[in-house]
């Protein structure tokens, strides 16, 4: 059994000329504007056949079954219904961006509009629309020539271009993750590059990394609820442990809400003529702070609970829903037990855990509510 782990790298241009990294940039910038068009076109075409059955005002000829016309005599289509979609991408782009990179593209988004297909139709999801921010798909068969440097970061080539990985502080061990997919250990997939709101460049390296097998008792099951005294309380067999301090972890929320709220006071005075996102900058920083503070939290608390988990061989891991009318009085701001829930999951799916968790979607990230 093996699991997909996601790792987000900053990446850099290999260049010494000012011009050529500023050239390397504008095309990728290019490509990503491409690839955010072209993602909205894969689901309005798929969208499209899906209902032209819907479309009364067309001829009955029109509204034939859309599928493969050498599978199905009653088919309109010379291809298969995914081709129809790479052919369209083909037709405007090509010469203007790697079709490596829209073919990628095409199988990502044809299979989330067909796992998102059912509750488009009923109404539990609108159809998807894709930004400025969506990462632009890599083939594994388009990455080459890795190499390690000096200075432990690594080089490689992707659609003609350089780039060079920045580990930073490296906290969460992307350089030993990649020495070991390069020794063998692990398997580099396809991936993808983005942008992020600033503008820099990250890769979005995903690692095929074989499940850690572990003996467990099918009988133990491990509960872990939010508290009003602690930011979860975990019990097995009638014993309860506490994971985190509460003073700690509200107090540094408290802080960064006042730095907030000092930034606002002192956002008035901020010199005018740069417009409102100028001005207000810093506050949204600290807006930063805080979200970061609490996935980092979540992600050192989950990390404890499968620790207990692996301790007491429980071969079942189950967040119990929390209480709507107390979720105030709770530590964990409610936006965050929907982190939480997604953190679990993923922790336990690479010890073979089962996770039996509450299907809702995460509410708006917003710390300073009121």
């Amino acid at each position: 059994m093996s699991l997909l782990v996601t790792r987000r790298i900053q990446v850099l241009f290999i260049s010494d000329d000012k011009e050529e990294r500023k050239a390397q940039y504008q095309k990728w910038r290019k490509w990503n504007k491409i690839v955010q068009r072209a993602a909205n076109m894969i689901v309005n075409n798929q969208y499209a056949q899906d209902h032209v059955k819907d479309m009364f005002y067309l001829t009955d000829e029109a509204k034939k079954k859309l599928a493969n016309v050498r599978k199905d005599e009653n088919g309109i289509l010379t291809m298969s219904r995914d081709n129809t979609t790479y052919q369209v991408l083909s037709k405007a782009f090509k010469g203007e961006c790697p079709m490596g990179m829209l073919s990628g593209l095409n199988r990502v988004i044809t299979a989330t509009y067909k796992a998102e297909a059912l509750d488009v139709k009923l109404g539990k999801r609108t159809l998807r629309s894709y930004r400025n921010t969506i990462p632009m798909p890599v083939r594994y068969g388009d990455m080459a020539n890795f190499k390690k440097l000096s200075d432990g970061n690594y080089q490689f080539r992707v659609y003609g271009t350089w780039f060079k990985t920045w580990f930073g502080k490296d906290l969460s061990a992307n350089e030993k993750i990649i020495d070991m997919a390069m020794s063998g250990q692990y398997k580099l997939c396809d991936s993808s590059i983005s942008f992020d709101k600033k503008g820099k460049m990250f890769f979005n390296a995903v690692f095929q990394i074989e499940k850690t097998e572990v003996k467990l008792n099918p009988d133990n099951e491990l509960f872990v609820r939010l508290s009003h005294d602690a930011p979860l309380v975990i019990s097995f067999r009638h014993t309860e442990y506490t994971i985190g301090h509460k003073d700690e972890f509200t107090h540094r929320l408290e802080q960064i809400r006042h730095g907030r709220e000092r930034a606002v006071i002192s956002a008035r005075y901020n010199k005018k003529g740069k417009g409102r996102k100028k001005r207000m900058e810093i506050v949204e920083k600290y807006e930063g702070y805080a979200k970061k503070y609490i996935r980092t939290r979540t992600h050192q608390y989950t990390a404890k609970v499968i620790d207990f988990a692996l301790k007491l061989k429980c071969a079942k891991v189950t967040l119990v829903p929390a209480d709507e009318a107390m979720s105030d009085t709770y530590v964990l701001p409610a936006w965050s037990y929907y982190g939480l829930q997604d953190k679990l999951k993923y922790k336990c799916n690479k010890y073979g855990i089962e996770f039996n968790g509450v299907n809702q979607e995460a509410e708006k990230e917003d710390v300073f509510v009121g």
